[in-house]
């Protein structure tokens, strides 16, 4: 059963859930002949030199704060919260890139967006921390956040 599809809404192309999904729960799986060491403007970076690359990525759009976010270990993106059928696939771009291919503006217009979205290295330490407190990364990019903060710590 599909639970996903690609819409075009007015021009702008995201992934929607086709069915509820409760929290915790797979949206979808990627497989592991989609890893690759090359980092691009689509790809999830799941190690120092490991990245993954999936059609669907190219559709899940940045939120600062998204509705799923990708956990390695399962290959697998994974409700935060519950989702109602047609509801729009988003995950934090900074939790799963140390740097990104490409920068951008944000346009999620929550309060608390970031404004400019960068890798996560780039991030200012009180943005890492609110990402690792609300466990938008994945363990590759929170391990480096943590060195990052305790080196920031260590340097005072």
């Amino acid at each position: 059963m599909e639970r996903v599809r690609i819409v075009n809404d007015r021009g702008y192309y995201k992934l929607i859930t086709l069915v509820p999904v409760l929290p915790g729960e797979v949206i979808f799986r990627c497989s592991e002949d989609e890893v690759t060491p090359e980092r691009t403007l689509r790809t999830i970076q799941i190690g120092s030199r490991t990245h993954l690359q999936n059609d669907f990525l190219d559709f899940i759009n940045h939120a600062c704060f998204p509705s799923s976010v990708f956990e390695p270990e399962r290959l697998a993106f994974v409700a935060r919260q519950g989702l109602e059928s047609g509801s729009e696939v988003t995950f934090f771009y900074p939790g799963t890139e140390t740097r990104l291919a490409h920068e951008f503006e944000c346009n999620c217009a929550h309060p608390d967006c970031l404004g400019y979205i960068v890798g996560g290295l780039e991030l200012r330490s009180d943005q890492m921390r609110a990402a690792l407190d609300r466990g938008l990364c994945t363990p590759f990019v929170a391990d480096r956040l943590r060195q990052v903060l305790a080196q920031s710590v260590v340097a005072r």
